[in-house]
């Protein structure tokens, strides 16, 4: 019953992280037949300091927005970077540790905001991350955070691979993603994913440093089914 996908809500900022503690972990994500998935953390910019795993060349990784709905709740007018504009947002940035993969080498990719250097960017995809219900001691409770995104996304590829004949997907999303995100994403969202006095990552058209290269499109699963 081996997976085939994983999704991963667990993230630590990988400035605390050993280089023996990442390089075991990565040494388990360079599995290509697993699509590995993971919320790209709710601190906002955090001053340049990523979340590990989601900085992982091999992962997936997910950001978040909020939606905006019509007055009869059935359409989506607007999508902007989930955030608070205080503490709390989709997180983002560039690697200080993972150097910029082969797939994202034909991306304008900003440099750190903490250490002026390139690296790896993240997120890669996003989904929305706010406003969701839940039930806590019988109460209901809203809650938000990039670790609804990563399970959305997981989902969809898993769906997209039980429709397959060829083998699962893997790790060939990402280079798929950033060759033909298109076909995958739409990335009309705005707002950023300003962290207070630690500065922020521009959002806009095409990938970015706080949505990636943005949501899900419509047909989603038959676009990954071809891959």
């Amino acid at each position: 019953m081996k997976p085939h996908v994983v999704s991963i809500s667990w993230g630590f900022p990988e400035a605390n992280l050993s280089k023996d503690d990442r390089d075991a972990l990565q040494s388990l994500l360079g599995k290509g037949e697993i699509s590995w998935v993971a919320a790209s953390g709710d601190d906002l910019a955090d001053g340049g300091n990523v979340f590990f795993p989601a900085s992982s060349d091999a992962v997936i990784s997910c950001g978040g927005t909020q939606i905006s709905l019509s007055p009869d709740g059935k359409t989506i007018q607007q999508q902007t970077v989930w955030s608070n504009g205080v503490s709390r947002g989709s997180g983002g940035g560039i690697s200080r540790f993972v150097p910029v993969p082969d797939y994202q080498t034909k991306v304008t990719l900003p440099t750190s905001t903490l250490s002026g250097n390139p690296g790896r960017g993240l997120p890669d995809v996003a989904a929305a991350a706010a406003g969701y219900q839940i039930v806590i001691k019988g109460q209901p409770a809203p809650i938000s955070g990039t670790s609804a995104a990563a399970p959305l996304w997981a989902a969809l590829i898993a769906m997209a691979n039980a429709q397959r004949d060829a083998s699962p997907i893997g790790q060939q999303f990402l280079a798929s993603l950033y060759s033909t995100p298109q076909l995958y994403c739409d990335d009309r969202i705005t707002g950023s994913n300003v962290a207070d006095a630690f500065g922020y990552y521009a959002n806009g058209r095409g990938w970015n440093a706080c949505t990636g290269w943005g949501t899900p499109l419509p047909g989603i699963v038959d676009a990954l089914k071809r891959i």
